[in-house]
């Protein structure tokens, strides 16, 4: 082998082990961020099972809920939904993480997921029981995509 087939081994070998290496570090933050996320999303459960009370929270999302469709009239099939900063969210209602609330005919849900983990409150119409993950209160319930209740 001459001197100048050496070198270019030598560099191909050395822009190999280059883009080995970055494609590693990338595959390692990326996972990393990954568990860090999935750690901050368990944490947001927990905060919304455990540490809050529940019974307040189901009031004012009650409240809002006839405010915006419960005491009107005219009903339709279509829920109303709003995303975390619309402005005709009340500020006790943004305290929590929420991405964002849906109002049904019978229920509303207080959204604190992400597009890859689905959870949060669902709170029934006074006297309607519901169902969810976790009971909560009377028609309080925890929801979860993967129905998953992490311990507190």
């Amino acid at each position: 082998m001459d001197e100048l087939s050496f070198r270019r081994a030598s560099i191909a070998i050395a822009v190999l082990l280059i883009l080995g290496t970055a494609t590693a570090v990338a595959i390692w933050e990326q996972h990393s961020d990954k568990r860090l996320t999935y750690r901050l999303l368990l944490e947001n459960q927990r905060q919304l099972l455990y540490d809050i009370n529940h019974e307040v929270l189901a009031a004012e999302l009650r409240r809002f809920a006839n405010q915006m469709r419960w005491e009107r009239p005219v009903r339709h099939t279509e829920p109303e939904s709003f995303n975390a900063t619309d402005p005709v969210i009340p500020p006790a209602l943004r305290i929590l993480k929420l991405s964002g609330l849906t109002i049904y005919d019978d229920k509303i849900e207080y959204d604190c997921g992400t597009p890859f983990l689905d959870f949060g409150i669902v709170v029934f119409k006074e006297g309607t029981p519901g169902q969810g993950a976790k009971k909560l209160g009377e028609g309080i319930w925890f929801y979860s995509e993967g129905t998953k209740i992490p311990e507190p």
